[in-house]
């Protein structure tokens, strides 16, 4: 086989020799070095080259590894800075006083240069700068890479996980937005206040340790979603600029499983059906607190029973007294006469009779059937003590107490409105009143339940839609009056009628604007505790002093 050289000369090789063979005997004619071939990679040096990258990046994973590995190199040192500003805020602060004073004459020019502090954000970030060669300063020039820098800063400041992501990331977006003019400080520090400020999260306890704030966190605890600060606190301008005039519907329907659960159902509605199964579960508590114990009245029970019912007829005209209390208190002490054990149903009939009368629109109807039944729960526990069961002296009161909430339940659920099974606080609380006695509930004498309908009737009442002196709302004019002022002020501009008609129908649905902004997760939050949100603030305070201390 023949082979021509460029400068004429022919060489001979024999047939079937490789055409590797064949160059590098070329090469050496032509006093050219053969080619090292490249060194064959291992499969981890493969994966770690086109997805890590070494060199210029020449793949698109490449590339994403590389921004990856460029986030971290500026994320960790943006943690450092901000856990050095976090220390040293005390003297960060001391240094920004000084300077102020300087600014206002109070301390000579030069002063606050002289006096800064060693162990501020700034002198702290110094020394881990030298320690580190210029390690924790590094700041990366690539879009990601400088708002995961600015992250890590909050986050290091002590803003916690997704406040420091939101208030760094507005940061330095609003940061590059302005970067190199005089804004920029200021809209450093104005958007990672209003970013980490926006990020959802629980709204703290209504604040204070008077009634309102106690009854709105009583609700809340029992599972009332989303008081309002009007609510809590009474103030009908506040509840009409947060449009929050009357409970809504979700809050009556948290209300009622409310109720529904302190009753032991897991019913959320009160319902007939629902109801009928809280009864019968009560009804078999308190007989099985009762079974096999023999109660016989005293004769001091007995002659108790009699002076109710003699006091009730004094008070009562006749055509209006209500026969079954003297009936219940003659039962009583003929038993008593008698030393004779009160029969299991015949208990459970007083109890029924006695608790309709509870809630009877008589007071002096409820009065008799509140102390008739104090009698027979005196009876019944005397009972139980002398045969040693204490135990279910503490179930038996505890399935009064509920049977007494559902005696109230039961009537608010007859009333107006309740048809669906939802329940009014303030009917349910006015039929707690009825069925637990008005003296007892005056004085804190009553079940938790009484408390809880309490805090309900309180918080969740309707705002009148009428001032008083019968006029209306000025509330119910701002709609038209928005449409108005943004209509009529485009045609005083010179804007077509098509732009004015679009403004002012705009217009209409700014107050709806304004009332949905109260309501929001950051203006209820200032409302019900504004030290929790300064708090809150405070916690960026590192973060945006490292924005302020970095921009021009």
């Amino acid at each position: 086989m023949e082979v021509e050289l460029p400068d004429g000369r022919i060489l001979e090789f024999p047939d079937g020799t490789s055409q590797d063979v064949m160059k590098a005997a070329i090469g050496r004619l032509l006093g050219k070095a053969p080619a090292e071939a490249a060194p064959q990679r291992t499969f981890g040096q493969t994966i770690y080259e086109n997805i890590i990258g070494s060199g210029e990046a020449d793949t698109p994973v490449e590339r994403i590894g590389q921004s990856i590995q460029e986030t971290g190199r500026a994320f960790f040192p943006g943690i450092a800075r901000g856990a050095a500003e976090l220390v040293g805020l005390p003297g960060t602060l001391g240094e920004l006083a000084d300077i102020g004073f300087e600014k206002l004459g109070i301390i000579p020019q030069g002063s606050a240069e002289a006096a800064r502090s060693p162990i501020s954000g700034r002198g702290i970030r110094a020394g881990l700068e030298r320690l580190t060669s210029g390690g924790t300063e590094y700041k990366s020039q690539d879009t990601i890479p400088r708002i995961a820098g600015t992250v890590g800063e909050f986050i290091g400041g002590g803003a916690g996980g997704r406040v420091g992501l939101a208030g760094g990331t507005a940061s330095e977006l609003a940061g590059m937005a302005t970067e190199g003019s005089a804004l920029e400080p200021y809209a450093r520090m104005a958007a990672g206040v209003i970013g980490g400020s926006l990020v959802p999260r629980g709204r703290p306890a209504f604040a204070g340790d008077d009634e309102a704030a106690r009854m709105a966190n009583l609700l809340e605890a029992e599972g009332v979603s989303n008081i309002s600060a009007g609510q809590a606190r009474g103030s009908q301008p506040l509840m009409r600029a947060e449009g929050m005039l009357q409970a809504t519907p979700q809050q009556i329907d948290d209300f009622t499983a409310a109720t529904m659960r302190q009753l032991g159902s897991s019913d959320k509605l009160a319902t007939p059906t629902a109801l009928l199964n809280v009864e019968k579960n009560l009804v078999s508590q308190m007989d099985d607190a009762v079974k096999g114990v023999s109660i016989v009245p005293a004769p001091s029970i007995g002659q108790s029973a009699m002076n109710v019912a003699k006091n009730y007829a004094n008070r009562v005209p006749a055509a209006q007294l209500t026969p079954r209390i003297a009936g219940i208190a003659r039962e009583v002490k003929a038993l008593s006469s008698a030393n004779k054990t009160v029969p299991l149903s015949r208990l459970r009939e007083w109890r029924t009779d006695i608790g309709t009368y509870t809630v009877s629109p008589d007071q002096a109807t409820r009065n008799a059937a509140h102390a008739m039944r104090d009698l027979i729960d005196d009876m019944t526990d005397t009972a139980l003590a002398a045969a040693g069961r204490s135990d279910d002296i503490a179930k038996l009161a505890q399935a009064r107490s509920s049977y007494r909430d559902y005696i109230g339940v039961r009537d608010a659920a007859s009333r107006a409105g309740a048809e669906r099974g939802t329940l009014s606080p303030t009917a349910l609380n006015q039929s707690v009143i009825r069925s637990q006695g008005r003296e007892a509930y005056a004085t804190g004498r009553t079940t938790p339940m009484a408390d809880f309908t309490r805090a309900g009737a309180a918080t969740l009442r309707q705002a009148p839609a009428v001032s008083p002196g019968g006029v209306r709302s000025v509330s119910e004019a701002l709609p038209l009056a928005g449409g108005a002022l943004f209509g009529g002020g485009a045609l005083q501009a010179g804007m077509s009628p098509e732009i004015a008609l679009a403004l002012a129908a705009g217009g209409t649905l700014a107050p709806a604007a304004s009332q949905a902004a109260m309501r929001s997760n950051l203006m209820q939050s200032m409302l019900r505790d504004p030290a929790a949100v300064a708090g809150q603030t405070a916690r960026m305070l590192p973060g945006l002093l490292a924005q302020y201390e970095e921009a021009p």
